[in-house]
């Protein structure tokens, strides 16, 4: 396992909360897998400055990009994390209090079928330098994709589904801007829907009103038209000069707007995306809305978003998938998660 220990202090405006609604952006969410190597990076810098973890926890506060890890992981990071603090200064213990205490109870933990681990991606990366390790976390990466795979291993590089060590610190950076970006711009979405809703709710009330009290109605009209008459509001050159007004008012938000535009195209077009490949199975169409919804759900409700989004399946079909896979996590009231969070008997297991 290669490892690489960074400087993280980026100056980036904080979220205080996740979107509400991050699916109303129109791209699909992009979902992080981390590797091993970049977590225990995470946590020695954070320890050896003194400040906390700002990449997990900055992706999750967007709403837009949540983390995810392979199996193997917890393993792979209570074997290696004394030699990484050692080597880089950094507190063996402040380094665990950060990895377990900040970071992984944000990042959960997704078992894989075997026959996951047979993609064709997935047999690339065996046929390269047989690691398991790896093997899952591209796989892990097609189960969720479009993904992004956040890693200093150089296999993931070498076949075009990551970027080189050197930039894997960039490459985070460059994705956490662009989740908050796009989480920005579904609070937009979501603020506008809402004035739309109270703006058709105002005038369906208007209109309720009226039929109740034409009197009243005809009455107030009546008013509005003489005081529209009084200042020339049935003139042509008023409208117009209304017209320009408005439109004065709005350039600048339509400046904001398009560079707000431009800023995402660049961060989103700087990663490097593990992308669909043909029709998504079952199980794959289950883990990426779950990945990306940011909540468990029951049979019903996955059915119905999936059915919005135009495919169509049972919610007893759902059921049976989820059950026949180890990367969901049935919890009470028969409502399922992707993941799970990481044990303490996880961190004994290391894949050989």
């Amino acid at each position: 396992m290669a490892d690489m220990v960074v400087d993280l202090n980026w100056d980036l405006p904080p979220r205080m909360a996740p979107a509400r609604h991050p699916m109303l952006v129109h791209a699909p969410a992009l979902i992080p897998v981390i590797d091993a190597n970049l977590l225990l990076s995470l946590a020695c810098s954070a320890a050896r400055s003194g400040n906390r973890e700002n990449l997990v926890t900055g992706l999750r506060m967007t709403g837009r990009a949540y983390p995810f890890v392979g199996a193997h992981v917890p393993g792979e990071l209570a074997e290696h994390l004394p030699r990484v603090a050692t080597r880089t200064k950094a507190t063996p213990a402040d380094a665990e209090s950060i990895l377990w205490g900040q970071i992984m109870p944000h990042v959960p933990v997704v078992d894989l079928a075997v026959r996951d681990l047979l993609s064709p991606r997935a047999r690339q990366i065996m046929s390269e330098d047989g690691d398991v390790d790896d093997v899952e976390t591209i796989a892990l990466a097609e189960l969720l994709a479009p993904a992004v795979i956040l890693s200093t291993d150089k296999v993931f590089a070498k076949f075009g589904h990551a970027v080189a060590a050197v930039r894997a610190i960039e490459h985070a950076t460059a994705f956490l801007r662009a989740a908050g970006i796009e989480a920005t711009y579904a609070d937009g979405l979501a603020l506008l829907g809402t004035a739309a809703h109270l703006g058709l709710h105002g005038c369906g009330a208007l209109v309720q009103s009226a039929r109740r009290h034409p009197l009243l109605a005809g009455a107030t009209l009546a008013i509005v038209l003489a005081v529209a008459y009084r200042y020339r509001w049935h003139k042509a050159e008023r409208w117009r000069a209304l017209g320009q007004h408005v439109v004065d008012m709005i350039a600048p938000a339509m400046e904001v707007a398009n560079a707000f535009a431009d800023h995402w195209d660049k961060a989103r077009s700087a990663l490097v995306i593990v992308e669909t490949v043909g029709d998504p199975t079952l199980e794959q169409r289950c883990a990426r809305h779950l990945a990306r919804c940011g909540r468990a759900l029951d049979p019903s409700q996955l059915r119905d978003a999936l059915v919005s989004s135009g495919f169509r399946v049972s919610a007893a079909a759902l059921r049976r998938t989820m059950q026949n896979h180890p990367a969901f996590v049935r919890l009470p009231g028969d409502i399922y998660q992707l993941g799970r969070r990481a044990s303490t008997g996880d961190r004994n297991l290391v894949i050989a």
